[in-house]
């Protein structure tokens, strides 16, 4: 579901979506900043503009859990384009089916996220990287003034 290997980057002028939400005087500059890169790469992946993107999230949502494994990062991709659909209200007017399952994913997300939080399992990249307290003091270099050794 690649877009053609031409696609670029849509540039905020061109995209009424990302104009708005760089517009949107509730977001922070951070968000703003944040959620437009996110749309401009969904963007440029899949070679549309994000106002016509957001009106399939039967496409977009099975592309972004097959592109990103992690259910944090499909939270924070939907979280982006639920902000380029607020400031968009002909499109939501137009098309209420779509922005209904753009919410129910997000909370569906949510879900999913608090129950891993609950969970306190480590993520695969938190094992890949777990190193056994004894092997840090095989070498740790001993200072004989420490407490801990």
């Amino acid at each position: 579901m690649e877009g053609p290997p031409h696609a670029t980057v849509a540039t905020t002028k061109s995209d009424k979506a990302l104009q708005g939400t760089l517009q949107d005087p509730e977001l922070s500059d951070s968000s703003k900043h944040t959620y437009v890169q996110r749309l401009k790469a969904i963007s440029a992946k899949l070679g549309q503009p994000i106002s016509e993107l957001a009106m399939q999230p039967m496409t977009i949502l099975p592309w972004i859990k097959q592109r990103y494994p992690a259910v944090a990062t499909h939270k924070n991709m939907v979280t982006a384009l639920l902000a380029a659909l607020r400031r968009m209200p002909a499109v939501k007017d137009r098309y209420p089916q779509a922005l209904a399952i753009w919410l129910r994913a997000s909370k569906e997300l949510e879900a999913q996220q608090q129950a891993w939080l609950k969970a306190n399992e480590p993520s695969a990249r938190q094992k890949r990287g777990y190193v056994d307290f004894r092997e840090v003091i095989k070498v740790q270099p001993r200072d004989h003034g420490s407490a801990f050794f």
